[in-house]
């Protein structure tokens, strides 16, 4: 599997995500990869209120089939990487539908690995 061609994947979705909103310090973008080889991705959603709805990893899972592998991938205001480790609800659901793995971002050229299944 090709780490870093995803994650560029999910950063360029996250630089397009409608969370440009000025006052925002990051912007989050997911990307799952199916077992039937299907490659798809969500960025975060604006919202005032929190929403794990509105996460891109949580939105990305929505759509993923057993045994996926997700890449979740939080830039800064300059495009850097930053800490994009799902939160409790995100990883809940992503264990509900079976997601073998999760790749994130935790800082510039370092990313983590969470192994679901």
């Amino acid at each position: 599997m090709k780490v870093a061609k995803y994650f560029r994947m999910a950063q360029i979705l996250a630089s397009q995500g409608d969370s440009k909103d000025a006052n925002r310090c990051y912007r989050l973008g997911a990307v799952g990869v199916r077992t039937d080889g299907v490659v798809l991705g969500c960025s975060n959603l604006c919202v005032r209120e929190k929403c794990p709805e509105a996460h891109a990893e949580y939105r990305t899972a929505k759509m993923m089939t057993p045994h996926s592998t997700l890449f979740v991938v939080r830039i800064g205001r300059q495009g850097e990487w930053r800490l994009a480790k799902p939160c409790s609800t995100c990883m809940s659901y992503m264990k509900n539908k079976q997601v073998k793995r999760v790749y994130y971002t935790i800082s510039p050229g370092e990313y983590g690995v969470i192994k679901l299944s």
